[in-house]
């Protein structure tokens, strides 16, 4: 139950935990503001413009980041789909002609699935990783002599398609969605903050009322888009609420590990 409850929390609650001390912070001010009475600004319709302004924009980071993230949601599963036709391949050969090369193969591709889980949690580089992937061509070649050719180009296909999904994850871990516009946001929410705290909104209660939603929602956001624009950056263990699962790659390290058993005797 204890477990099943801080999941919950862990995937809905865990990013509006984190952003909690800032928004009581904003909080805090403008009770401190009240009460030295620096409040000097009257509201009006620019601050309105400003308002509107904001959520524009971040509207605008929003989707923009939001269409990456689905496309980055269907790596994981593309990873584990061509490791499993390989090892499809590697399992045919060894039926049809119970080759030890074949089951050598399937050893690498389960030595290779265990690293690239390690890479996903930064344990391993890219550079080591994609020289794992390239010392798969030894594998192959050896079973050039055992299959048709259609066999081992499919096998290429699949390790060429590992490779491109391999540096597409390097990319976005690297590269930032339009800097310039993180940049516009975080001075437009701050400035919008500074007018919140000197602006004349009385009584205090009634103020506090409309500056603690406003405060909790422009850093849930610019928190929410940071988190988004990098969803493959885990911290030595998943969290559901803000990175792609990884799910299906655990499943393939069982399932890969009852494979196994089918070539016994060759390791």
């Amino acid at each position: 139950m204890i477990t099943a409850i801080r999941t919950y929390i862990n995937r809905k609650w865990a990013l509006s935990l984190k952003i909690l001390p800032l928004v009581f912070g904003v909080v805090f001010f403008k009770m401190l503001f009240n009460h030295f009475g620096w409040e000097f600004i009257e509201l009006n319709a620019l601050f309105t413009s400003l308002v509107t302004g904001t959520v524009f924009l971040m509207g605008f980071l929003l989707s923009g980041v939001l269409s990456d993230y689905k496309e980055s949601e269907k790596i994981p599963v593309e990873l584990v789909a061509s490791l499993e036709t390989m090892a499809d391949e590697a399992e045919v050969i060894f039926i049809a002609r119970k080759a030890p090369e074949a089951g050598d193969f399937a050893w690498a591709l389960a030595g290779f699935t265990a690293h690239l889980l390690d890479w996903f949690y930064k344990k391993v580089s890219t550079r080591e990783l994609l020289q794992e992937l390239r010392g798969l061509n030894r594998h192959i070649h050896a079973l050039e002599k055992l299959t048709q050719a259609n066999f081992v180009t499919r096998v290429k296909q699949e390790q060429n398609n590992l490779r491109k999904l391999l540096l597409r994850v390097h990319t976005i871990r690297e590269t930032a969605f339009i800097q310039s516009g993180y940049a516009i946001a975080e001075v437009v929410s701050w400035l919008l903050f500074i007018a919140l705290l000197f602006m004349k909104l009385d009584p205090l209660v009634e103020s506090l009322f409309f500056i603690t939603p406003i405060a909790y929602l422009f850093i849930y956001m610019l928190a929410l888009i940071r988190d988004l624009d990098n969803p493959f950056d885990y911290s030595g263990k998943e969290r559901p609420a803000e990175e792609i699962s990884l799910h299906e790659l655990h499943a393939w390290v069982e399932r890969m590990d009852e494979r196994l058993k089918a070539f016994s005797g060759t390791n």
